[in-house]
């Protein structure tokens, strides 16, 4: 990514109002309600990548300045999103799956996806290879991915498509989904020194990742349920 479109992605545009703060988490970084569902493998807490991850995690919301401005992840919940489902905030027609009352409850939807997926299998896990560390549209931090070789990107695509036909729920932006695994979110746009502060240190974290950890082996996903980003339920394991 380009430095100035992730120091434009943590500084957001003027007049912009920021999208985690009374959504996701509190501007004191409390975790908010956000009810949803998704399909996600996560990464196993004894994998040594997962300490690393937190720690750099921790020396980011350590930083002073901008450090002030993240919250950090419960470690437990680290995942790479496999098929987004949905959540209490986004009820339109194209965010919901096809049949569905746009008010239907949440745990509803859950309970339909695992019906939907029931016999359902996934035979193993996913190798993927990290690319960068940097910022989301919303200024957080994420880990972005990539698939490790052919063969595993086509059983990723291949596992999407099969996802969006059985739940019903197709966006959009289906086609260009890319894997990450998110660190933190940030609770208020950066200015321009801070921003650049932070996007440094995420090169430089991110890099040295790359390089002691080339490979991360996630598990077979799992339908899980969520009332905030900081627990994920398995509902259904699909491995």
């Amino acid at each position: 990514m380009p430095p100035d479109t992730a120091i434009a992605r943590l500084t957001g545009r003027p007049g912009q109002p920021h999208p985690v703060p009374g959504v996701k988490f509190a501007p004191d970084g409390t975790a908010l309600p956000f009810a949803g569902n998704t399909v996600l493998c996560p990464l196993p807490p004894e994998a040594p990548e997962h300490a690393a991850l937190a720690a750099i995690a921790a020396e980011l919301a350590a930083a002073p300045g901008w450090g002030t401005k993240l919250v950090a992840l419960d470690p437990a919940s680290f995942h790479m999103t496999v098929f987004n489902g949905v959540h209490d905030r986004a009820r339109h027609p194209q965010d919901w799956p096809a049949g569905l009352p746009l008010d239907a409850s949440v745990p509803g939807v859950t309970r339909h996806f695992a019906d939907c997926l029931n016999g359902f299998h996934v035979p193993g896990g996913f190798t993927m290879r990290p690319t960068a560390l940097g910022p989301t549209s919303g200024g957080g931090t994420v880990l972005w991915l990539e698939p490790q070789d052919v063969a595993t990107a086509q059983r990723l695509a291949a596992l999407r498509q099969a996802l969006a036909r059985r739940l019903g729920l197709r966006r959009a932006s289906h086609g260009r989904y890319a894997f990450h695994l998110t660190l933190n979110y940030s609770l208020a746009w950066l200015d321009p020194p801070e921003a650049a502060g932070l996007t440094a240190a995420q090169r430089r974290l991110g890099e040295a990742f790359a390089i002691r950890y080339p490979v991360l082996r996630f598990p077979a996903p799992s339908l899980c349920a969520f009332e905030t980003l900081n627990a994920f339920r398995p509902v259904l394991r699909l491995g």
